[in-house]
């Protein structure tokens, strides 16, 4: 069954293209975006196949790790080990649901949560990002952007989350950004626990059945490239613990589904939570 945010319309439903002055393009876009609806898919419905082939996978995989020299894995001199399609479903994302916090989770070098942080500034939104790790990997420029932009770094086991931020202020809605090697069931577990609510999203990367076994391989070197465990493994882990949750959380499809049919290097992985909290109903 296709759902919507909000009462909008279904996967299969039909809205009309609002009537706009063709000589103003802006006013066009403005009207489509007022009109336009989440699209929404149970998981039970969706298979986990992908657009994007092995050897594009292995591409996106260049971008992040082969040319580092040239600073593709760079953000204001932090590293960010984001491909070009999940920095634009980000993008897309953020704008629509202007998050009121954003948990990054495995911050690593700290590239993505200060990119996370400045999209946010450039919407002029007061979101506040809050990274995690279980140890603190940040070059000391970086922990200094990150105190400068108000970043909030929190060392702990994701798996073990919620007793670390349960004093935290954490401003609604949320995005959960995981990019972690913690399973997605004790993930949600946690934030379940901290509150998590309708309305809420989660994206779960790394999720592509042809995402690399380890850092640093890409298409330069296919004889090298393995993709039998890594990836696998954590979409098992993410299908035991969303389908058990699938009334309560949806597939954002205008964000999964955006470049094609799961044509990411994650698949059926950005769910945003439909209903309430229990203690709420």
């Amino acid at each position: 069954m296709s759902a919507s945010l909000n009462g909008a319309t279904g996967l299969n439903g039909h809205s009309a293209t609002p009537d706009y002055d063709r000589n103003d393009y802006n006013s066009h876009l403005r009207q489509l975006e007022q009109g336009s609806k989440v699209q929404l898919q149970d998981l039970r419905e969706r298979s986990w196949d992908s657009k994007l082939s092995k050897e594009f996978i292995m591409r996106l995989h260049n971008g992040i790790y082969a040319n580092e020299l040239r600073g593709s894995r760079s953000w204001r001199g932090a590293v960010l080990m984001k491909d070009c399609i999940s920095l634009a479903n980000y993008q897309r994302l953020l704008q629509r649901l202007r998050p009121g916090t954003i948990f990054d989770l495995g911050t690593a070098g700290g590239g993505s949560a200060l990119w996370f942080a400045d999209q946010c500034r450039a919407l002029h939104l007061p979101t506040r990002v809050v990274s995690l790790d279980i140890e603190d990997m940040r070059a000391p420029e970086v922990k200094q952007l990150h105190q400068e932009e108000g970043i909030e770094f929190v060392v702990c086991d994701a798996a073990k989350a919620s007793d670390k931020l349960k004093d935290l202020l954490l401003p609604k809605p949320w995005l959960i950004s995981d990019d972690c090697h913690v399973d997605p069931g004790k993930i949600m577990e946690q934030f379940e626990k901290l509150g998590m609510d309708q309305g809420d999203y989660v994206l779960f990367e790394d999720t592509h059945s042809a995402t690399a076994d380890e850092c640093g391989m890409n298409a330069d070197k296919p004889e090298e490239y393995t993709c039998d465990h890594f990836a696998i493994g954590k979409q098992n882990e993410l299908k035991t613990a969303m389908l058990e949750r699938a009334d309560d959380y949806k597939i954002d499809t205008d964000i999964q589904d955006c470049y094609g049919y799961n044509a990411a290097r994650y698949v059926n992985s950005v769910f945003v939570r439909v209903t309430k909290r229990a203690c709420d109903r």
